[in-house]
């Protein structure tokens, strides 16, 4: 997670920071009290200017609805870019969509800088797992189109090393690529909090708690989360599985736990990311699950830096890099994605370890962090990056 928090530390090293962005609508679709769409609209945010520009707001399961918000920006953006924002020395492109490399190149022709490519989702891989695209009509015009959206930047920055691979194994020069990890929301799981008092009124009190935190859309899977409570739920009935968040998938999955009569699941819905901290200091464990994917391989989903802040042991059922990082930070235990009995055995496992050895977890969970995933770690890490790109002299970032 960047946006804001790494705006801010940018402009606390002495740097001029602007943002090019939509109206704020996300997860929901639906704009954030007090915007309305309108042509252009500018703020000063900490210090920081930030230019909005209209959107199409859709983030439900319609394909066409989620291409037209990707769309809608990349003009609106590239039309609105150079006119409204001062000239920088270096763009820096948060990347999801592919879409947002026709943005950057107007802007790298108009304003004469450097662009630094930050690809947090490898298009068209994540397009075509989502389920909603038909992948034999859409491949090839949409590896053009990522093609050339990485081919505008100066540098690319992946936040797992997996996808450093992939990008090279595509063509892309191993020197013109940097692997720099993800942090999380630094608030996150801060604060004092009377852990028994909560954990009582969740009725959660001589349970233990594996906790799932964030969006549940189709591609984490979490069939195989219901699943694994299902084979919990005679064998080991002091386990509970608790998820909060919401997507859209977390209705359907709250009927089937209920229809299911699954008496160890809970539902809680989505609350800020300040709250959120409360439920993750009462939880025993979290867990971090994406379906089965070859893609998920090469990932470290969002969500791992939040745990391993927070300082919770870890049930990592994300094969490759991310449970890679698990293993290597020494803060949890692994399973195979959407597989429920492996899922299952790894919470086991982790329930039946003593107090002692589930703190320790959670310490090295917060030790690794703090030394390689944090903003204190990532930012000098970017700043660096930026001034190489900048006179064109620069190594490629490696954890």
């Amino acid at each position: 997670m960047k946006g804001l928090q790494f705006a801010r530390a940018f402009v606390s090293r002495g740097h001029e920071v602007q943002v090019l962005t939509g109206f704020p609508n996300y997860p929901g679709g639906r704009l954030y009290p007090g915007y309305r769409m309108r042509a252009y609209q500018s703020e000063v945010m900490d210090g920081i200017v930030v230019h909005r520009v209209p959107l199409f707001p859709s983030h439900d399961r319609s394909a066409l609805r989620r291409m037209a918000t990707y769309m809608s920006f990349a003009v609106t953006a590239s039309l609105l870019g150079p006119l409204k924002t001062f000239r920088p020395e270096v763009i820096y492109v948060y990347h999801s969509p592919a879409t947002l490399g026709l943005p950057a190149g107007v802007l790298k022709l108009f304003k004469g800088a450097r662009v630094v490519s930050d690809i947090l989702d490898l298009w068209p891989d994540t397009v075509l797992s989502s389920g909603m695209w038909n992948p034999r009509l859409l491949r090839a015009p949409l590896e053009w189109l990522c093609t050339a959206a990485y081919g505008t930047a100066d540098a690319i920055v992946v936040p797992a090393p997996g996808l450093k691979r992939l990008l090279v194994e595509r063509g892309f020069h191993p020197d013109r690529i940097s692997v720099i990890y993800n942090w999380a929301h630094e608030t996150r799981g801060s604060g004092s909090v009377d852990r028994d008092a909560l954990r009582e009124q969740l009725g959660w009190s001589g349970q233990f708690v594996v906790l799932f935190a964030g969006t549940m859309g189709i591609m984490q899977g979490l069939d195989t989360l219901i699943d694994a409570s299902a084979l919990l739920q005679p064998s080991v009935p002091h386990v509970r599985i608790a998820l909060i968040g919401g997507g859209v998938e977390a209705a359907r999955l709250a009927r089937r736990a209920q229809a299911e009569a699954l008496t160890n699941v809970s539902f809680y819905d989505r609350v800020s990311a300040e709250e959120i901290g409360r439920y993750i200091a009462a939880a025993d464990a979290m867990v971090v699950h994406l379906k089965r994917d070859p893609l998920f391989e090469v990932m470290i989903p969002a969500k791992t830096q939040g745990c391993m802040a927070a300082g919770r042991p870890l049930v990592m059922a994300v094969a490759g890099d991310a449970a890679a990082v698990v293993a290597r930070a020494q803060c949890g235990v692994t399973a195979e994605p959407s597989d429920p009995s492996s899922v299952a055995s790894a919470i086991e496992r982790l329930a039946r370890k003593s107090s002692v050895e589930l703190e320790q977890m959670g310490r090295n969970a917060r030790a690794f962090y703090q030394r390689e995933m944090s903003i204190e770690a990532g930012v000098p890490r970017f700043e660096a990056l930026f001034r190489g790109v900048r006179a064109t002299q620069y190594a490629p970032v490696e954890p």
